[in-house]
């Protein structure tokens, strides 16, 4: 999604979709022992922010695996209360906004605006939402405001009021969370990825502009082999946090990917 967004055609990639998004056996088992796929535990419980992630990460390629994604979308309605909250014990954020994301993604629209109602409970009084512990997360907060923003004109006017509520305040907490107006760091070391999501989350709640500042930063980030390097990486590029920065640095959100 992140090369998607930032230009990369279908053809490029399409080996790599081939084998994530079109392959049921690697998606979810299901052509060799039940439930092995990277959708599911290891206790065979379908992970519903997996599940989300794949059903956006199809959408935003615009993959041709309509029978899969209709198995994996009928396996993630099973996961969903009648509240909106998931039926995983433990699911943070960041499971809550892939769902919602996936669900708006693939015209599940009630059933992603009955989820964002859910999330909303996960959300701090600081203004940040909960990953998998009670501390807000930079990360999660940025993931969830790209969601929210995503199903802001569905529901109710007092949704809606409630929802727009929730993306102020979340924007507020990023905002008043940051280091010099420009980076986030976690236990005391500066934090690469942290910041992509918050530029993503900023940019998709607020503005370009708004997200400019930390976008600036994250460019500031490339070594010389064209990754971004972190405290962690040794003075070389971190590949996981090029992947998550890649949209960011290009001036753009998981929303973009999805247009």
């Amino acid at each position: 999604m992140q090369r998607k967004g930032a230009g990369l055609s279908f053809a490029k990639q399409l080996r790599q979709i081939r084998y994530l998004l079109a392959t049921t056996s690697v998606v979810t088992g299901l052509s060799t022992k039940p439930k092995s796929g990277y959708l599911y535990s290891s206790e065979q419980q379908l992970l519903p922010g997996r599940a989300g992630l794949f059903l956006t990460a199809s959408a935003a390629l615009r993959v041709p695996n309509a029978p899969l994604r209709t198995s994996v979308l009928s396996a993630l309605k099973t996961m969903i209360m009648k509240d909106g909250s998931l039926s995983l014990a433990g699911a943070g954020s960041i499971d809550y906004a892939w769902v919602i994301l996936g669900l708006h993604s693939n015209g599940q629209t009630s059933l992603a605006n009955l989820v964002s109602v859910a999330a909303l409970k996960l959300q701090n009084q600081d203004g940040g939402f909960k990953s998998f512990e009670q501390l807000s997360s930079i990360d999660a907060t940025g993931l969830m405001l790209q969601a929210l923003v995503a199903v802001q004109k569905l529901g109710t006017s007092t949704t809606m009021a409630k929802r727009n509520l929730a993306v102020t305040s979340a924007v507020a907490f990023l905002q008043t969370s940051d280091v010099n107006d420009n980076h986030f760091q976690s236990s005391g070391s500066v934090d690469v990825n942290a910041t992509a999501y918050a530029a993503m989350g900023i940019k998709a709640a607020v503005s370009t502009k708004a997200a400019t500042p930390y976008i600036l930063w994250l460019r500031k980030q490339v070594g010389s082999d064209g990754g971004l390097v972190t405290p962690w990486s040794n003075g070389v590029g971190d590949v996981f946090a090029t992947a998550q920065s890649y949209l960011a640095i290009s001036s753009k959100s998981y929303l973009d990917t999805l247009k």
